[in-house]
């Protein structure tokens, strides 16, 4: 992985999911961020370390959500 100020892009990621294994960075790297050159600039980051930053921190939030529950009722009494 490429090196920027002295932090690897595992570095990076390790900073969001510090249990994260070398082939769970792989994976977050490749297939949940726009790394190497996919950035959405101006709109998630001034720069592609914002960008890839931003990316890291959606995919923290997705997988942090609870799951959803298909007993739950809805507002009309009845389930799902």
């Amino acid at each position: 992985m490429s090196k920027a100020l002295g932090k690897t892009v595992g570095d990076t990621v390790r900073e969001y999911f510090p249990d994260a294994s070398n082939d769970d960075i792989e994976f977050i790297v490749w297939e949940k961020t726009g790394y190497p050159s996919f950035w959405n600039i101006p709109e998630d980051g001034k720069t592609a370390e914002e960008c890839f930053r931003k990316q890291l921190q959606d995919f923290k939030n997705e997988i942090s959500k609870p799951p959803m529950n298909p007993n739950a009722t809805t507002e009309e009494g009845g389930t799902g």
